[in-house]
């Protein structure tokens, strides 16, 4: 599975998968009231580490790096268990959002 992980962190996103995506998770917006505070403390290049801790449904999970990215203009690439590579149909959503198999 290493070679999926390389292979994961050299593909490019798919600026246009996110960007048709991010109105869809409007509902969740709404219902979760996310808040990204401290943005301005997050490098604008090179890596960076953000490490959090999802509720048990992971209803945020999506809205999370949609708010880095709407702030920074960086999106941070999630770290999924490989078993939700798995999933067809989940599989590609993960890959075309630059998640990384963990």
């Amino acid at each position: 599975m290493a070679k999926d992980n390389a292979q994961n962190l050299d593909a490019p996103f798919d600026m246009a998968f996110i960007e048709r995506m991010d109105p869809l998770f409007n509902p969740l917006r709404v219902l979760l009231s996310p808040r990204l505070i401290g943005a301005e403390h997050l490098p604008s290049s090179g890596g960076m580490l953000i490490a959090g801790n999802h509720s048990i449904y992971g209803l945020e999970l999506p809205i999370v790096p949609l708010e880095i990215w709407r702030q920074t203009g960086r999106h941070p690439r999630g770290l999924a268990d490989r078993m939700h590579f798995s999933m067809p149909g989940w599989r590609d959503f993960l890959r075309n959002s630059g998640a990384v198999v963990g």
